[in-house]
């Protein structure tokens, strides 16, 4: 809730202070939404004309629960389980002649969803799990 804030929207300011962020660190936009305060470089690049928000952006009768609507941005399946991610599907149009040992590299815990697929090669950089001291 806090990427794009509609600060101009008296609901937002309804939060408790712990979830909103002070009108006054709020990098205006226009006069309805604005960015986190850091998010500065991408209010650079907006300024410039070089990014676009897309708002509202979701697919009809979302269930609202994270793991569904998670498996169809990532498959692009909405009417069933995908079984391939979307990225994963693209990446082999990138090394048509199949040069490459690996065309894609995941950053994280796990594999990253979008990028399923049998005809990908891709490698895992898999980072260790912080623990709490």
């Amino acid at each position: 809730m806090n990427t794009l804030i509609p600060y101009a929207d008296p609901r937002y300011w309804n939060y408790p202070h712990t979830v909103n962020i002070p009108e006054n660190e709020v990098l205006v936009l226009d006069g309805q939404v604005g960015l986190h305060p850091s998010m500065g470089p991408l209010k650079g690049l907006y300024d410039q004309g070089k990014m676009a928000i897309i708002h509202g952006v979701g697919y009809s009768d979302s269930i609202r629960y994270h793991f569904r609507p998670m498996d169809i941005w990532h498959t692009c399946e909405p009417d069933k389980n995908g079984e391939e991610g979307w990225l994963g599907q693209a990446v082999p149009d990138l090394d048509h002649n199949k040069e490459n040992i690996v065309t894609t590299v995941s950053f994280g815990y796990s594999l990253f969803r979008a990028l399923v697929s049998p005809e990908a090669p891709l490698l895992v950089w898999s980072t260790s799990i912080p623990t709490v001291s």
